[in-house]
């Protein structure tokens, strides 16, 4: 460790932490026959002053960081708890798939049927997933509830599926869910 050399003029400064560190630092004003210089009291204050900002900039980057911190814990918090609802979603998907004895096709085999869709019929596919239904459907896209059903009952046939609970398990397992398909 280098030596430090201290001087009247510089001296090492503790700071909160046990750290120290070297900086010009002015002797409180010393009184001579009652008298005491203008000049040294201001360098003296100015020294006290500058510490004082120091450390209350150093408790506010604190605060800062704190919050900063706290804020992307609960971000993680809610990723968390969507993956595990999606999880749990496609579980009870599959449990239904089985319960009604009917299988869905994997997605290598639903992609080129997905590929021959719309994209008014993928926007009507993912809000199918999302359980909405056809007047909630119509009211998201600004069109009559005959025509979602129009279009999901062409997605049922272009996709062969039975019913809308197979329709968002084909496009949960395909990930449309998941690729922006929802663009309103």
């Amino acid at each position: 460790m280098a030596s430090v050399i201290a001087s009247p003029e510089r001296r090492l400064v503790p700071f909160p932490g046990g750290r120290s560190v070297l900086r010009t630092v002015a002797d409180p004003p010393e009184v001579k026959s009652g008298l005491v210089s203008l000049p040294a009291i201001r360098n003296w204050e100015q020294g006290r002053t500058e510490l004082v900002e120091l450390e209350r900039a150093t408790m506010e980057a604190r605060q800062a960081l704190e919050e900063a911190v706290v804020a992307a814990t609960v971000a993680a918090q809610r990723a968390i708890e969507v993956a595990a609802a999606l999880d749990e979603t496609l579980a009870v998907l599959a449990s239904a798939e089985s319960e009604a004895g009917v299988a869905l096709a994997s997605p290598e085999a639903v992609e080129p049927a997905l590929g021959a869709l719309s994209p008014r019929e993928r926007e009507v596919l993912a809000l199918v997933a999302e359980g909405r239904s056809n007047k909630a459907i119509a009211d998201a896209l600004f069109v009559s509830p005959n025509t979602v059903k129009t279009h999901v009952a062409s997605l049922l046939s272009k996709l062969r599926a039975g019913s809308r609970a197979q329709l968002a398990a084909m496009a949960a397992r395909s990930g449309l869910l998941g690729d922006g398909a929802m663009a309103r």
